[in-house]
């Protein structure tokens, strides 16, 4: 009898660490794929900071070796963009690097100071609108977005309120709007 009772004991022993184990190995499972799912987030953003890197070395590149300072401009002249929100701070930055680039800037502080009545007519005076994601109320944003949607304007929202994401945008709205950008599908 002793010996079933040790062998029961040792069985429960067993099935217990097994348990434990099972239990472990789960969370170590669910570690891993969170780890995977943090790890293609990352790549996906370091892609996406690459890719406004080269353009804005491209704005640049194409701003210093213009013989003209508005090589750039003919592909964003007579183009209204629309900023909102973003750091007043900036503003005068952004708007000097928008009319370098031949566009004319329109701003709206993204409702902090404004009214957001005023963003609507902004927005049908716009040709395109951006705004940095890390910058803006929610309740301009989703104006945004509707108005545009409704309007058929396209909108383009920034990874922040810097310069670089601002310059990539001119960047690639230059290269969209371009004749050789647009029939190679933008």
């Amino acid at each position: 009898m002793n010996l079933i009772a040790d062998l029961k004991r040792r069985l429960a022993t067993v099935e217990s660490r097994h348990e434990r184990l099972e239990h472990e190995l789960k969370k170590c499972r669910s570690s891993v794929d969170a780890e995977r799912a943090a790890h293609a987030e990352t790549k996906r953003r370091n892609s996406a900071v690459q890719q406004e890197l080269e353009q804005v070395e491209a704005s640049l590149a194409d701003l210093a070796n213009s013989d003209k300072p508005m090589q750039q401009s003919a592909r964003l002249s007579n183009h209204k963009l629309l900023y909102v929100g973003g750091r007043p701070a900036q503003i005068g930055h952004l708007r000097a690097f928008a009319e370098r680039s031949g566009a004319h800037f329109l701003y709206h502080d993204g409702g902090i100071e404004e009214r957001g009545g005023l963003l609507q007519g902004l927005i049908s005076r716009a040709d395109a609108v951006l705004f940095p994601v890390d910058c803006i109320s929610h309740a301009a944003m989703s104006l945004v977005k509707r108005t545009c949607r409704q309007s058929g304007k396209p909108f383009l929202p920034l990874r922040g309120a810097g310069l670089a994401p601002f310059c990539a945008a001119l960047y690639g709205l230059a290269v969209i709007t371009s004749p050789t950008g647009s029939s190679a599908g933008g």
